[in-house]
């Protein structure tokens, strides 16, 4: 089967462009996707600056945004309390409470995490705002001690009263329950009812522990959310989080990070190509399995904004994500239907791999655009991945291999008549593939 190499999309290096966001977004007819006030699909390219609110003074915060804004990225996922609690935010110099935590507010704190809201909606970002974030690693981390000492769970409403009165303006925001961890429910309940009750339009999602479904542990949301690392987890939790009887967009709330090489994160020893792998197949993953609300991940040496922050803006996964936002926007992603078909009626009849094994094949078809999309894990021995189509649910005129790592592919000049198809190879070893068919 000849190939020919070509470049997919005419677009500067570290940069693309999207249309502006006609806030507020919703979810659609079906439940599935985002859309904007001017019915618009929106798919969520996120961002996780945590430390955005405290870090960063205005004029910083502007140049970040500018900065994501050219990569294509539109939502944010954020703290409005420091995850590292001693330090005050750096243009006022305070801290969000005074002598008592959700009591005392400090406004000139509540003013700052205002206007990076508003900047952030004039951008065209959604943000994803944490309402008191738990904590996923230790007992100092995150805001956990202090919503375990508050006992007072009309405290916490009123809490939430302020915020929910304070925010109410603003068309862009998501609020984030939890927080790397699925403790605390009636903590986080009560702070909800009291955004609600200032707020009724008010919408939410959860920020889990690992390997969760937020739906699965916290039944009062607008939002899904799924959290998980390993691609068998990922498919399995959107599957269930797109099969529910009210579906929700489901959201990728944390991928794996940038520049996790040597870092021993989850006790791996981190590559480049490592690396590569994993967030492609969390990207694709996820969109073929359900996930069409959105994509989120960051840099693991830049959400808490060191001073040298800037370095890390164009980070090793960037392109990639700017290729998969590239390749998002020149298809009608909101109509892809994922194939769950275990069986050989599936789309892909054989060697489509174990469910629940790293080497499975998510698929899904958009009978609109009259494409196939799938994502062909990378094989851990080297060797080409061979797989069937089953040609009489799927009859392609024409198709290519999108190397998501670059951006380029590579175009099949014929079909092959019995459907099926083998990877190619790429300098010298196989990596993943991105598989497009059209008819």
């Amino acid at each position: 089967m000849k190939k020919i190499t070509v470049i997919l999309g005419l677009f500067l290096w570290y940069s693309v462009s999207f249309a502006q966001i006609n806030f507020p977004i919703q979810a659609s007819k079906n439940g599935h996707y985002f859309i904007d006030n001017a019915q618009k699909p929106i798919y969520l390219c996120g961002d996780t600056p945590w430390q955005l609110i405290v870090d960063l003074k205005k004029s910083e915060a502007e140049e970040y945004f500018e900065a994501r804004k050219k990569q294509g990225y539109n939502a944010i996922l954020v703290d409005i309390l420091s995850e590292e609690k001693e330090i005050k935010q750096v243009d006022c110099q305070c801290n969000p409470f005074g002598k008592e935590n959700f009591v005392d507010m400090n406004e000139a704190y509540f003013d700052h995490a205002e206007w990076v809201v508003q900047t952030a909606q004039q951008k065209g970002f959604v943000v994803l705002l944490t309402v008191a974030y738990w904590g996923c690693c230790s007992d100092e981390e995150g805001w956990r001690n202090e919503l375990i000492a508050t006992t007072s769970l009309p405290v916490l409403e009123k809490y939430g009263a302020y915020l929910g009165k304070r925010f109410a303006k603003f068309k862009n925001l998501i609020w984030v329950l939890g927080g790397d961890a699925s403790k605390g429910k009636e903590k986080f309940e009560a702070i909800q009812e009291g955004i609600r009750s200032q707020d009724p339009k008010s919408v939410f999602t959860y920020h889990t522990r690992e390997d969760e479904l937020a739906s699965e542990h916290h039944i009062d949301l607008t939002y899904n959310g799924v959290y998980a690392y390993t691609s068998e987890r990922i498919y399995r939790l959107t599957e269930r989080g797109y099969m529910v009887k009210k579906p929700m967009p489901i959201i990728y709330t944390e991928g794996f990070y940038d520049d996790l090489i040597g870092s021993g994160f989850h006790g791996w020893n981190w590559t480049p190509t490592m690396q590569s792998h994993f967030i492609h197949h969390q990207m694709y993953t996820f969109l073929l399995s359900g996930g069409l609300g959105g994509f989120i991940n960051g840099h693991l040496k830049m959400w808490s904004f060191p001073n040298n922050w800037r370095e890390y803006i164009n980070g090793t996964n960037s392109p990639a994500m700017i290729y998969f936002y590239e390749f998002m926007n020149r298809i009608k992603w909101w109509t892809l239907q994922p194939d769950f078909d275990q069986s050989k009626n599936s789309v892909i009849s054989s060697n489509r791999g174990k469910y629940g094994g790293s080497q499975y094949i998510p698929v899904a078809t958009s009978k609109e655009d009259g494409l196939l999309i799938a994502f062909i894990p990378a094989t851990s021995d080297g060797s080409q991945r061979t797989f069937t189509i089953n040609y009489a649910k799927f009859k392609p005129k024409s198709g290519y291999w999108l190397n998501p790592a670059n951006g380029q592919r590579e175009v099949m000049q014929s079909i092959p008549a019995n459907g099926t198809f083998t990877a190619p190879r790429r300098e010298g070893t196989t990596s993943d593939w991105v598989f497009v068919l059209q008819k």
